[in-house]
């Protein structure tokens, strides 16, 4: 499929961004992170002073290079994407998904206070709003219950996963990590 798009990549320059974001991702997702990097750097590549895709493959870098515990690169590439989302209002749920992700790594490096303090730049947009994918509102509250759970606050960190998981009405993958939470604090 992305090789169709990079015959035509001009006819169909969104969907071939996509296209690029989406490999990315899913090689991440399945441990091939050269192959990953790979599709986000060409993507990153073609966006011609496309502010939402630029802050989207950044956050999208700084996922695959948390999952490589490369976490001064991680941090690099969230500050340069939320720095070039900055004053866009069509990149406001990217923005919100960055302050998540940025939780993620916050979390991953054991400052769960801090965690806490980015998700909270993001609470409206997930808790009130609820807006955005199931995905991206079922990490929110996994980061969210994670950062508690780091905390020791157990009961807490049980009842954000809990809701996390209601709110992701039987979406096994978006509820995942809000299942582990609720494990490791009964254990």
């Amino acid at each position: 499929m992305i090789k169709a798009y990079e015959e035509d990549s001009s006819q169909h320059q969104i969907e071939y961004f996509e296209a690029l974001a989406y490999a990315g991702s899913i090689m991440n997702l399945i441990g091939n992170f050269q192959e990953s990097e790979r599709y986000l750097l060409k993507g990153l590549a073609l966006a011609n002073n496309d502010k939402v895709y630029i802050g989207r493959v950044n956050t999208d870098l700084a996922i695959l290079y948390a999952s490589m515990q490369q976490i001064s690169k991680a941090h690099a590439s969230l500050d340069s994407g939320l720095q070039i989302m900055a004053g866009e209002a069509t990149c406001r749920p990217c923005i919100m998904r960055a302050h998540r992700i940025r939780a993620n790594i916050l979390n991953q490096e054991g400052k769960y206070q801090e965690a806490l303090e980015s998700l909270k730049k993001a609470s409206y947009f997930y808790e009130q709003e609820e807006r955005g994918e199931a995905l991206n509102l079922g990490e929110y509250y996994s980061a969210k219950s994670t950062a508690y759970l780091g905390l020791e606050q157990y009961t807490k960190a049980i009842s954000i996963a809990e809701k996390g998981i209601e709110k992701m009405n039987g979406n096994l993958y978006s509820c995942l990590q809000n299942y582990w939470v609720v494990y490791k604090a009964q254990e």
